[in-house]
C-alpha cells in the first residue's frame, strides 16, 4: 500500500432531483457489480470499492501525486493559520476560484485543459453519473494526521443539492458522513484505493 493518500472530488455546479442521478449511476453497468447505496431522507451515498482496479489505481496515484499541490491558509482571532493538508483546485475557467468559507484564502485555478490525466477522469465520472461536472478539487494526506473537518459540500455557487463525486488512490483511509438532520448518525466507511463516492442530496 502506498504511504500517502488522494482525494479527488468532482463537483456539479446545478440544482438536480435526488433520485434521478442516483437511479443513472446505479444502473451504469462500471457501478453494478459493486455499488452500494446508502439513502437517506434527504441524501444518497453511492459507493464503488474498485472503480479503478491494480494496476490501474496505482498509476492514477503516481499521476495525481506529481500535480502542483498548494498549501491552504484560513484566518482565526487575526491570526493567519495553515490548513491540514494541500489541494489543488480544477475548473473550466479562472472566474471559479475556490474557498471554503469568508475567513479561508481562495485557491488558485487550474485549468482541466493542462492535465490530460484529469481531462479524462472527468469524462469517466461524467459517463457514470449522466451529468456533467466543471470543477475538481484534488487533496493530498501526506501522513494520518492530515485530514478534512466535518463540512458540507454547500458552497452557494454549486447550487442546492450539488452532485459530489469523490475517488480515492493511495493508501484506505476512514471516511464518515451524516445527514445534517441528525448529526449524532454518523456512518463510517473506508476509501479504497481505486474507489469512487457520489454524494447527493443534503448530506
Amino acid at each position: 500500500k502506498k504511504s500517502k493518500a488522494l482525494s479527488y472530488k468532482h463537483t456539479l455546479y446545478s440544482n438536480i432531483s435526488l433520485h434521478k442521478p442516483m437511479n443513472t449511476i446505479l444502473n451504469n453497468p462500471l457501478m453494478k457489480q459493486n455499488a452500494k447505496a446508502i439513502i437517506d431522507t434527504l441524501g444518497y451515498v453511492v459507493y464503488n470499492p474498485a472503480l479503478y482496479k491494480l494496476p490501474d489505481a496505482d498509476e492514477m496515484f503516481k499521476r495525481l501525486y506529481n500535480l502542483p499541490f498548494n498549501d491552504t491558509f484560513y484566518w482565526e482571532n487575526g491570526r493567519r493559520v495553515k490548513g491540514p493538508r494541500k489541494m489543488i483546485w480544477f475548473a473550466d475557467d479562472y472566474k471559479h476560484k475556490y474557498a471554503f468559507s469568508r475567513n479561508h484564502e481562495a485557491l488558485p485555478v487550474t485549468l482541466f485543459d493542462n492535465f490530460p490525466t484529469l481531462s479524462f477522469m472527468r469524462k469517466y465520472i461524467e459517463k457514470i453519473s449522466g451529468q456533467p461536472m466543471n470543477s475538481c478539487l484534488v487533496n493530498i494526506y501526506q501522513n494520518g494526521e492530515e485530514h478534512a473537518d466535518w463540512h458540507s459540500d454547500d458552497d452557494p455557487w454549486y447550487g442546492p443539492n450539488p452532485l459530489i463525486a469523490s475517488v480515492s488512490f493511495g493508501i484506505e483511509r476512514p471516511f464518515k458522513f451524516r445527514p445534517k438532520s441528525n448529526k449524532n448518525d454518523e456512518i463510517e466507511m473506508v476509501l479504497e484505493n481505486g474507489s469512487l463516492v457520489f454524494m447527493g442530496g443534503e448530506l
